[in-house]
């Protein structure tokens, strides 16, 4: 009977420890259908904010290992707006802060940043300026007990399996502090992002002769969309899906340009625009990107430059006659010498000769094609056909390559 009453026990002692098994073994699969972190750590989201500064940068990177990124903080106005950004989303710590090139636009609000967050390392290009604004941040960074770190073409921040952030620019020195910009590639997944400062095209230039793979589904569009930049060559790398211009509204360097809107457009690029649309947020899994903006349409009209008049602008662009109009809004005689007109789709360029002047009050007519004429306030600029009839447009930059006017016809 005894025995009997063992055995009993020892039945029921198996069933429970079963049981528990049981148990233990279906909460576990029932947590993996619930994963909140990848296995190597990581959670599931990367998040972008192009934080809605006007005519200025500022990106917050949310990276998918709790990391932050912080590229830009505006001008000096609007350092305390980003710091009240930062804290709203509760991140006390930003772990790479990059300061993309000295011009107030991109590093003035950079000090109020480092001082009120933790900040990890600051990188940003080796070039001095002597403005207030630049004093200032490198004077947040030594209280803080920091030295900045020389951004280097190639660097890598972080390099995961699931993650990596590499800077791939500045690859030279240049004299336009534009192209000394830190460009960063992040990598998450299927998905990659670049992001540009203001380089211009000859930056461009160096990192597409530097060999890099700059395949990247969303771009931030470099210089504001201004036509100095995201030239044609560089689109053809990148091949993105998305572009987010960071810009003012009625800003008085008329970005976005319409040439690079249309450029944009052409290679069915998605545009997402901070003037337009505010602050744009996009959210990657890895695999996929979504944003909290639906994409902007362009049209004419869209570029700030498009209905406001300088002392010269482009009034007529003639696809089919292949003519141009210029005219000096001014009461004085400009010398167009050495000035340039380009034509954007077919990527060619006039120079003006010496002493080509136009008149105050007066037009001047530049004509190609076959038909060309010269005369009287007329000149040749070649007998090839320059512009294409489905769609073009003109910019006219001054002999120090300042963009004067633009003119679109598609």
């Amino acid at each position: 009977m005894r025995k009997f009453n063992l055995n009993k026990k020892l039945i029921i002692l198996n069933l429970i420890m079963l049981l528990l098994i049981t148990i233990i073994t279906g909460c576990g699969e029932e947590s993996s259908k619930l994963p909140t972190r990848l296995s190597d750590g990581m959670s599931e989201k990367l998040t972008i904010h192009f934080i809605d500064v006007g005519q200025a940068d500022a990106i917050l990177v949310q990276l998918p290992n709790e990391e932050s990124i912080l590229i830009d903080a505006g001008n000096n106005d609007d350092g305390q707006m980003v710091v009240d950004y930062i804290n709203q989303l509760k991140i006390d710590r930003i772990d790479y802060l990059i300061g993309t090139h000295p011009h107030e636009d991109h590093i003035g609000g950079l000090d109020n940043v480092i001082n009120n967050f933790e900040t990890g390392k600051v990188y940003m290009p080796q070039v001095n300026h002597t403005t207030e604004t630049y004093r200032e941040l490198l004077t947040a960074i030594k209280a803080k007990g920091k030295k900045s770190v020389t951004a280097q073409a190639g660097k890598e921040l972080i390099n995961t399996d699931e993650l990596e952030v590499k800077l791939l620019g500045p690859v030279k020195e240049h004299d336009e502090l534009n192209n000394w910009s830190v460009v960063t590639k992040i990598k998450y997944g299927n998905n990659s992002f670049l992001f540009t400062g203001d380089m211009e095209s000859e930056a461009e230039k160096d990192i597409l002769n530097a060999g890099f793979n700059l395949e990247s589904d969303l771009l931030k569009v470099a210089h504001h969309g201004s036509s100095s930049s995201t030239t044609q060559s560089f689109l053809e790398a990148v091949k993105p899906k998305h572009g987010i211009i960071s810009v003012g509204s009625d800003n008085d360097y008329g970005h976005p340009s319409s040439f690079t809107l249309q450029r944009l457009k052409d290679y069915g690029v998605k545009i997402y625009r901070t003037d337009k649309q505010g602050t744009i947020i996009a959210v990657s899994d890895g695999q996929k990107i979504t944003f909290n903006q639906e994409q902007t349409e362009f049209k004419l009209g869209d570029s700030s430059m498009d209905n406001r008049k300088s002392k010269v602008d482009l009034i007529r662009l003639d696809l089919k006659e292949e003519i141009v109009v210029i005219k000096n809004n001014s009461k004085k005689n400009i010398n167009l010498t050495n000035w340039n007109l380009v034509s954007i789709r077919g990527n060619q360029e006039f120079t003006f000769p010496d002493r080509s002047i136009i008149k105050a009050g007066k037009t001047y007519k530049v004509t190609s094609g076959r038909r060309a004429k010269s005369g009287t306030n007329m000149i040749i600029w070649t007998e090839r056909y320059m512009w294409n009839n489905g769609g073009d447009a003109a910019a006219l930059y001054d002999e120090n390559h300042n963009l004067v006017s633009e003119l679109s016809r598609y």
